[in-house]
C-alpha cells in the first residue's frame, strides 16, 4: 500500500489470526503513521473452495467523530429513513451486500455506500 508520497507505507508481510479475527499490518522500515490521520484499507478475503467456511464478519463503526445517524439494508434495496438504524455491531455471513447512508439532523440521507462480504 502506498502513502500519498508514493512510498510503501506497509511492509509486504502481514498476519491474519482467524481465531481472533485480527489482521496485523507491519509499518515498513522508515515509515510512520501521522497522528490524527485517517487511513482507509480495502482488501478482499478469499477462502479457497476446499477450505472450511469463513467465520462471520462483524461490522461496526466508530461514530465518535460524527453525529450522523446511519441507516442500512442487507437485502440489496437502497436504505431509507425507515431502514434499520445502525446502533451496534452486527455479524454478516455468506454472501451479504450492505448498503448504508448517513443522515444528519434536519437533512435527508446522504450518498449510499456499499460493501459486499463473501464467505
Amino acid at each position: 500500500m502506498d502513502s500519498d508520497g508514493g512510498a510503501a507505507l506497509f511492509d509486504v508481510a502481514g498476519a491474519w489470526d482467524q481465531g481472533e479475527g485480527t489482521l496485523t499490518l507491519i509499518i515498513a522500515s522508515g515509515q510512520t503513521l501521522a497522528p490524527g490521520a485517517f487511513y482507509s484499507f480495502s482488501f478482499e478475503l478469499v477462502n479457497p473452495p476446499t477450505a472450511q467456511p469463513g467465520p462471520p464478519v462483524t461490522l461496526s463503526s466508530d461514530g465518535a467523530s460524527s453525529d450522523a445517524e446511519i441507516y442500512f439494508t442487507t437485502d440489496g434495496a437502497p436504505p431509507t429513513a425507515a431502514s434499520t438504524h445502525f446502533t451496534a455491531a452486527f455479524a454478516v455471513g455468506g454472501y451479504t451486500q450492505v448498503l448504508a447512508a448517513a443522515r444528519y439532523a434536519g437533512q435527508g440521507l446522504g450518498a449510499v455506500e456499499n460493501a459486499t462480504y463473501t464467505a
